[in-house]
């Protein structure tokens, strides 16, 4: 089946609403204790609320290259923000520059598109020689790799809804302990009730009993904007939940690395277009598969994505909370995620290969 479009956001599957937070399988089986929450935001907020249960602290060290919703929940409770390093370097490859956390009391690492960062065990090892470290790791984009996280970090996290069609839900985890703080008792049901109506509106669109484009795009940003406001202390939905657990997690990961393979294989590379990775081994799992393309010619390809209706992000928009330096604004401005997932059969990625290949050679 060929689709109206390829991209943007997941649309409405159907399932039931049913859900057991009893009987979970074995893949979201994270740490000492975890709890299913509304959103990487909430998970995030969560842990900050536990560390300071226990241990005031004045300073996070965050990667360079990272969504702003991982910086303004600190924010939020008045934490100084420093940055390391995430760059493009020599080798056209993504290199992260993490040293000893400079002070800093609390450090968030992270992987990158669904492909593990060798040396991360070794760094964790260094920063845990101050005993007082906490170390985040945020798994939202190694969530479906055979190693999602590490054991030594103190707590990770991770949101789903990147991944398949969910209203929401995000899983945060206390590695060592349980939880200090209570769980979240009620639902987000303003948020989760815009984004299953922007869902159903796109399956629709998707199935062409619609033409109303705009309608599951005003939804989607309205469901985006009321986050934005209020996103702490919130459960999981039980849509979300039983989404979570009945996913066929072999079935994402063969389809994503099978995709993921064949626009390594198939997409040119040339004065415009680079890759940022080289190859996909069977432990990782592709969220997007990066490129680097100059930031006149990326606006140029988007534009030519979308009237082809292709639409492939870029990650992430700077803002106001970034502190970007000639090195770090490289991959704002160069970075472009080309679409892998399990939507998507072999005749889907060849055909939006072919479209990119056409803007670039």
């Amino acid at each position: 089946m060929m689709y109206r479009e390829i991209g943007s956001e997941f649309w409405d599957s159907g399932g039931g609403t049913n859900a057991s937070r009893k009987d979970l399988p074995s893949w979201l089986d994270w740490g000492t204790e975890n709890r299913f929450l509304a959103s990487g935001r909430t998970a995030l907020d969560f842990i900050i609320r536990d560390i300071l249960a226990t241990q005031k602290f004045q300073r996070v060290y965050l990667p360079s290259y990272c969504c702003h919703t991982m910086i303004d929940p600190f924010l939020a409770h008045n934490i100084e923000v420093e940055f390391y390093d995430v760059i493009i370097n020599g080798s056209g490859l993504l290199e992260i520059n993490l040293e000893q956390g400079q002070g800093c009391d609390v450090v968030l690492i992270m992987n990158y598109f669904g492909f593990i960062q060798s040396g991360f065990s070794e760094i964790i090892k260094q920063l845990k020689m101050k005993p007082s470290t906490v170390v985040i790791e945020d798994a939202t984009h190694s969530a479906f790799c055979n190693k999602r996280f590490h054991e030594m970090s103190d707590y990770t996290y991770a949101s789903f809804r990147k991944w398949f069609a969910t209203p929401g839900g995000a899983i945060a985890a206390k590695m060592k302990s349980p939880f200090l703080i209570k769980a979240p008792q009620n639902v987000h049901t303003e948020y989760v009730n815009l984004r299953k109506g922007a869902m159903t509106s796109k399956a629709q669109y998707m199935n062409k009993k619609s033409s109303e484009k705009e309608l599951y795009l005003k939804t989607f940003a309205e469901a985006e904007n009321l986050l934005d406001q209020d996103y702490t202390d919130y459960l999981i939905d039980d849509l979300s939940m039983s989404i979570l657990s009945r996913l066929n997690v072999d079935s994402l990961r063969k389809k994503r690395i099978q995709n993921g393979r064949l626009i390594l294989e198939k997409m040119v590379e040339g004065k415009h277009v680079q890759k940022l990775i080289s190859d996909i081994s069977d432990d990782e799992c592709p969220l997007f598969i990066p490129v680097k393309v100059h930031p006149t010619q990326r606006t140029n390809l988007k534009q030519y994505l979308s009237k082809n209706n292709v639409y492939c992000p870029s990650h992430w928009p700077s803002s106001p909370s970034h502190q970007l330096n000639a090195r770090t604004i490289d991959l704002y401005n160069f970075e472009l995620s080309i679409v892998c997932d399990q939507r998507y059969d072999k005749n889907h990625i060849s055909k939006m290969i072919t479209i990119i290949n056409n803007f670039t050679t």
